[in-house]
């Protein structure tokens, strides 16, 4: 998959690339300090590199800005779903 990654779709990881990096200038823009929005950022980077792994396993295909927008269904699928169930899952 890695192979994949960079050999074809090379574009795209560096466009992946510079928007990290410009999300980690942003927060140490605001906060002023390094370490901080250093940690913080690569945080949120292995956060959102864990859930795209698991949904790559689930369906292979990643997570798309499309999915990002249906925050607000979360609520209402999570009403049917009874809490045992949801208590077992996590």
């Amino acid at each position: 998959m890695l192979t994949y990654v960079i050999a074809t779709r090379q574009g795209m990881l560096w466009v992946t690339t510079g928007l990290i990096w410009l999300g980690l200038r942003l927060f140490w823009t605001l906060t002023r300090r390094y370490w901080l929005s250093l940690g913080t950022g690569l945080f949120l980077v292995a956060l959102w590199s864990l859930a795209n792994r698991l949904k790559l396993e689930a369906r292979n295909e990643p997570i798309l800005p499309a999915e990002l927008t249906m925050y607000h269904a979360y609520g209402n699928l999570l009403k049917m779903v009874s809490l045992p169930v949801l208590a077992i899952t996590f």
